[in-house]
């Protein structure tokens, strides 16, 4: 039996720091999900897809950055 598969839309102002880009980009990997970033205009768009858990920690990770 498969894993049912999650996903999470965030949409923000905007996201123009490359660090945060950056950091957003090394928790998709340490969550082990698949995030897709749209950055540098607005709005700003994140996507994410995985298991619960790994989705629910990235946003947890989204929720802990100031924007």
């Amino acid at each position: 039996m498969s894993q049912p598969i999650y996903n999470a839309l965030i949409r923000t102002h905007h996201i123009t720091s490359r660090k945060k880009v950056a950091k957003l980009k090394a928790a998709a990997s340490n969550c082990h999900i698949y995030a897709l970033l749209r950055y540098g205009g607005c709005p700003g768009i994140m996507y994410c897809q995985g298991s619960e858990t790994g989705v629910r920690e990235w946003v947890s990770n989204v929720q802990r950055l100031r924007y």
